[in-house]
């Protein structure tokens, strides 16, 4: 029935895929969270700007914005309330936000 390991495996997954626009969602949240984290590793020095600028080109290109992980507003917003009640650390606010699915 298969003509190697390969055809067993990474050329059947497209059989998997029954709902291309959840896949197409998840791509985008995949996209988005790996720009969340590449700017958070060049914010603390352990990548270059030019990574940063791939992921940024990315998310150009798929038209992804950062808005549309359902969690980054309510995170920012919960910062904002952490300055307005001057909770922080020298002028840093944090703010979070979970998602359960």
């Amino acid at each position: 029935m298969y003509q190697s390991p390969t055809d067993m495996g990474v050329n059947r997954a497209s059989a998997g895929i029954v709902n291309d626009s959840i896949i197409t969602e998840a791509s985008y949240q995949e996209i988005i969270r790996r720009y969340f984290r590449c700017a958070v590793e060049y914010a603390i020095g352990l990548v270059e700007k030019e990574t940063l600028d791939r992921i940024t080109a990315i998310m150009n290109k798929t038209g992804a914005k950062v808005d549309d992980r359902r969690v980054v507003l309510p995170a920012r917003e919960a910062a904002k309330n952490a300055e307005k009640c001057g909770k922080g650390d020298e002028g840093f606010y944090c703010g979070a936000a979970i998602e359960f699915t």
